[in-house]
């Protein structure tokens, strides 16, 4: 509103109009072995039915709010989500004793349209 606002100000005719609207959407239910990568306070507080497992974090305000809630985690960085992979990666290859990895994510509801819960498995 405030752009349009100035460009109103310099004689141009502007109007704001709402794109994107976040709603929350209810968690899905949650394996008990998946790892929770939160890349977003949006998301936040994870439900009863969802605590408890792994988390990974993007960013030390998300891994601030997710550790308020009295959940643990993890692994956290800052820089991205490649640099969020990355690093799970690692933690991963360090603890993972040669185990399957499962994680559940969060998505946009564009995604969801897609599929309604984003899984990936790998086996390192």
């Amino acid at each position: 509103e405030a752009l349009a606002a100035e460009l109103r100000g310099d004689g141009v005719r502007a109007e704001s109009l709402p794109c994107i609207a976040r709603e929350p959407l209810p968690w899905p239910r949650v394996p008990h072995d998946a790892w929770l990568i939160i890349t977003s306070s949006a998301v936040l507080p994870i439900p009863a039915h969802a605590c408890g497992h792994r988390i990974a974090a993007l960013g030390p305000k998300t891994a601030a709010r997710v550790r308020a809630q009295g959940e643990a985690v993890a692994v956290e960085t800052a820089g991205g989500v490649v640099a969020l992979a990355s690093a799970l990666e690692q933690w991963w290859e360090a603890n993972g004793n040669g185990t399957r990895l499962t994680v559940v994510f969060p998505t946009s509801n564009v995604a969801l349209d897609l599929r309604r819960l984003q899984v990936s498995e790998c086996k390192t």
